[in-house]
């Protein structure tokens, strides 16, 4: 199934490999490694986020804003589908796909007030 939303999102599906990424306590996550580049693809939990279509679409137009009027602020947003789309329905799921950042961590449970503060300056 994961070669399938690969292709969906135009990488070539017999150059691409994945492996479970992260703790995965809301979604599934997976590290797609490809001639392409390195990406992360989550398999979107519908049951939490019943429209995972309008918030990566938000997600979206702020890097659209923010490569407009600050194209120098870093900012990763999701990569389209061959359809267009920034969220794939495929099989009863929905998939979204971002570009890997190198040397990245996710902060599963903050452990002291710089955490907080750097979460909250991001929204």
């Amino acid at each position: 199934m994961i070669e399938e939303v690969l292709e969906r999102f135009g990488l070539d599906k017999t150059k691409a490999s994945y492996k479970p990424f992260g703790s995965g306590l809301i979604n599934n996550t997976w590290k797609i490694s490809s001639p392409a580049g390195d990406y992360i693809l989550q398999k979107i939990n519908t049951h939490v986020f019943s429209t995972p279509k309008d918030i990566s679409d938000n997600i979206l137009m702020i890097k659209q804003y923010l490569d407009r009027v600050a194209p120098k602020y870093f900012f990763v947003g999701p990569v389209q589908a061959k359809n267009g789309d920034s969220v794939l329905e495929f099989g009863g799921h929905a998939y979204r796909l971002f570009p890997y950042v190198a040397n990245s961590i996710t902060i599963d449970e903050v452990k002291h007030a710089e955490q907080a503060y750097h979460a909250a300056k991001q929204f």
